[in-house]
């Protein structure tokens, strides 16, 4: 309990989701020194996935500065170097 109010979980990632958008700590991220505009929680949850399951295609939608492609291909020609994003 914070203050006599119980935190949840859900109010704990919701405040750090509106802390992350308020200070555009999107636009403080990068791979490579190439903008990725993506939380830093998302992409290693994203690079999990693309680990275990690992897809020879990755297809990003909504590319904006090509650091999201940079960063899926770096884990992709890790485990398969011929893999396409």
């Amino acid at each position: 309990q914070i203050n006599g109010k119980t935190i949840t979980y859900d109010d704990i990632v919701y405040g750090y989701d509106l802390l992350f958008e308020d200070l555009m700590l999107f636009s403080r991220t990068s791979w490579y020194g190439v903008a990725t505009q993506q939380d830093p929680s998302d992409a290693f949850a994203l690079q999990d996935v693309l680990w275990r399951v690992q897809p020879d295609l990755v297809i990003e939608i909504g590319t904006n500065t090509g650091g999201g492609a940079i960063f899926y291909a770096s884990i992709v020609r890790e485990y398969n170097p011929d893999g396409m994003v």
